[in-house]
């Protein structure tokens, strides 16, 4: 009987596989564990964004009190605006709408985001 048929003999060949089968779970376990906590995060996003939306428009506010504004308060806050549009360029942007899934009724495909200078009725543009 020759020695590379003997038990020893096979420990090393089996060494380095075993040890990358350990590494791979590892970062599988890793991995899904960060899944996991992202749910929850993205959960909790959406009971806020579903509590803005049912939720009242506010008033927008006045232009002068813009800069003391805290934008990661405000952040998702629907507002209600009047005014006029500007006669100035407007600007559009390219855009890929990404498909809803099964059973909803939103639209796929290329399109344009257009945006237009709006003169506020209480000041400021």
């Amino acid at each position: 009987m020759s020695e590379s048929a003997s038990p020893a003999g096979r420990r090393p060949r089996l060494l380095w596989p075993a040890l990358l089968s350990i590494v791979g779970v590892a970062i599988l376990c890793t991995l899904g564990t960060w899944q996991i906590a992202r749910m929850s995060e993205k959960r909790v996003f959406i009971e806020r964004l579903s509590a803005q939306a049912a939720g009242a428009p506010a008033p927008m506010p006045d232009s002068s009190g813009w800069a003391a504004l805290d934008p990661a308060a405000l952040d998702l806050t629907r507002v209600t605006a009047q005014g006029s549009f500007l006669d100035s360029p407007f600007a559009g942007v390219r855009t890929t709408i990404a498909a809803g899934g099964p059973g909803t009724r939103q639209l796929s495909g290329f399109g344009r985001w257009i945006f237009q200078g709006v003169r506020l009725a209480g000041g400021g543009a």
